[in-house]
């Protein structure tokens, strides 16, 4: 977005690195005083007291926003989260609040920080307001933008889509794309009659190259690769507790043990409900992207699977793999 704004002819704007702020942690650094002193002209500061107390607990922020729409009825989203990002991150490359909180403990630097806070709030808004109009009023800035922005949005607005729509709009022939598969059966070979692990495998692989997506994606399982609805109805036949439990709920425990091999955190990126079209059920699985490379273990192996437009890949190449890791999360 800078680097557009910078060669946008007209635009008048220069925006610095972007940093998204996920966690916000808060620690008593030091005990005693703190104070800046002046010699020759150069600022020094004093320090009094033991030190860093103790290593701070890190809180998500999507805790302390819940938190804040309970406590005031408010409804501020992740989204809205990104404003005061933008505040935070002005604060913080301020040189005066930079000299502040080098010399003082915490609650020091907090004694009339509502004050450096509405000031930097200040300036964003007005900064915000400017953008905006110069994008009302520049044709070729906001062109520029669209052309970036457009390809993102059309793929996470379909992604979107898919985990909230009627089953009916994703079944059928023609349909699958990158961020949509279908897959017959989770675990039963219908052509040779039998258990087969490597179905079990392939839903492993597609879930995890759907993670390692920018955008994640949906997988249906029960519809056959033209579209047509088979059901799950051979994959609870090959449970041996079906009599005891209900086939939909050992049919998800074992795909939960199957999620085991991507590791926990990236298990929990994956949600999945039940359909019955025309008597049979099917299986939507949604995927939401990974904020880190997943990697599916099998023995002593790390494997990383790759989504493209027509199949999952495995990357086996470590340069290859570090420049596909690079480019999708970052150094």
């Amino acid at each position: 977005l800078s680097r557009l704004i910078k060669r946008a002819p007209g635009s008048g704007f220069d925006l610095g690195d972007a940093v998204e702020l996920t966690h916000l942690s808060m620690e008593k650094t030091f005990e005693g005083d703190g104070s800046l002193d002046v010699d020759g002209g150069e600022v020094v500061t004093i320090y009094g007291g033991t030190g860093r107390q103790n290593d701070p607990d890190e809180i998500p922020l999507s805790e302390i926003i819940d938190k804040i729409n309970k406590r005031f009825g408010t409804n501020i989203t992740e989204t809205d989260r990104l404003f005061t990002d933008q505040v935070a991150d002005d604060l913080v490359a301020d040189p005066q609040v930079q000299v502040e909180a080098a010399a003082n403990d915490e609650t020091s630097f907090g004694v009339g920080f509502d004050k450096n806070w509405m000031k930097a709030l200040t300036g964003r808004l007005t900064a915000n307001e400017d953008f905006g109009y110069s994008l009302l009023d520049n044709d070729e800035l906001r062109a520029a933008l669209l052309e970036e922005y457009r390809p993102d949005i059309f793929r996470r607005a379909r992604v979107a889509r898919q985990r909230t729509c009627p089953i009916g709009e994703l079944v059928g022939p023609d349909r699958e794309v990158r961020f949509l598969e279908y897959k017959s059966t989770m675990r039963w070979d219908v052509r040779k009659g039998e258990k087969a692990k490597y179905l079990e495998d392939a839903v492993v692989k597609t879930i995890a190259g759907f993670a390692n997506s920018p955008y994640g994606c949906t997988l249906l399982v029960g519809v056959t690769d033209d579209g047509e609805i088979h059901g799950l109805e051979d994959d609870y036949a090959t449970f041996s507790k079906r009599g005891e439990r209900g086939d939909r709920d050992l049919w998800g425990q074992h795909l939960k043990n199957l999620l085991d091999r991507l590791g926990k955190a990236a298990a929990t990126l994956v949600d999945w409900e039940f359909h019955t079209i025309n008597g049979g059920e099917i299986a939507r699985i949604s995927v939401d992207p990974s904020d880190h490379p997943v990697h599916e273990t099998k023995g002593d192996q790390q494997i990383f699977w790759w989504r493209t437009p027509v199949s999952t890949d495995i990357v086996d190449d470590e340069d290859e793999r570090n420049l596909i890791i690079t480019r999708r999360w970052g150094a």
